[in-house]
């Protein structure tokens, strides 16, 4: 029985203006069925998980031209690279300038911008650090669970960043653009208003008009006279 057997529904877990979580359940009628969801939620390839993630990053770098994360290359300080044998970890000869530089540094040196790149290298030299503590008896210890927390953390963060970053920028952009145009529109009305101010002020000593005799007088000079648009609102 494979997991294609469960009936399984797409659940909308939560919703807001930039994403949208959802789930998938299934549900349980029998009891073959129950031991199948057990199976598929005991996690008991979880270190192949881990592995499979680390695999994942190194294909990713590749994708980029850096090198897989875990290992250990040579370059010149320029940005150029090449990967070297156990053998190659050797002081540079005289005139050579050589370095010496895992992969997952060397290529969030040249990244600083939560690109791709950026996020497969932590991602997958935290994931080739966690199995070589595996290895070493660390399983359980409170640091290793601490590494599990910052892989699973990392992931997210870039899923999300993949997911919204684009759409977050734009966002940014249309609003400095409006907050622009309401910038210049207020500085149009202050404009105006002071116009008004000082082409009024003359004409009251003109007129006996009161209230809205006055609002509507001033209206009528400000068009004809001051060649200045007003509504009797703004007069006020």
């Amino acid at each position: 029985m494979t997991k294609k057997n469960l009936r399984w529904k797409r659940h909308t877990v939560a919703v807001d203006e930039i994403s949208r979580l959802e789930r998938e359940i299934a549900t349980i009628e029998t009891a073959e069925q129950a031991k199948e969801a057990a199976k598929l939620t005991a996690h008991e390839d979880f270190w192949q998980t881990i592995l499979d993630y680390a695999d994942e990053c190194d294909d990713v770098l590749a994708e980029k031209g850096f090198p897989a994360a875990g290992k250990m290359i040579a370059h010149d300080g320029t940005g150029n690279w090449w990967p070297i044998s156990d053998a190659d970890k050797t002081s540079p000869k005289p005139g050579e300038n050589r370095r010496f530089k895992r992969g997952a540094d060397f290529a969030k040196e040249h990244t600083l911008d939560f690109s791709d790149a950026w996020y497969a290298a932590d991602i997958g030299l935290k994931c080739r650090l966690a199995l070589q503590h595996l290895e070493k008896g660390a399983a359980g210890k409170p640091f290793h669970y601490a590494m599990m927390f910052e892989i699973a953390s990392q992931r997210k963060d870039w899923q999300w960043r993949r997911g919204h970053k684009a759409s977050i920028l734009t966002g940014r952009k249309n609003r400095k653009v409006l907050s622009e145009h309401r910038h210049t529109a207020n500085a149009k009305k202050k404009s105006n208003a002071r116009a008004r101010r000082e082409a009024i002020t003359p004409m009251l000593s003109d007129t006996d008009l009161t209230k809205g005799a006055l609002e509507q007088y001033l209206q009528r000079r400000l068009e004809q006279e001051a060649l200045i648009p007003a509504s009797l609102r703004t007069i006020r």
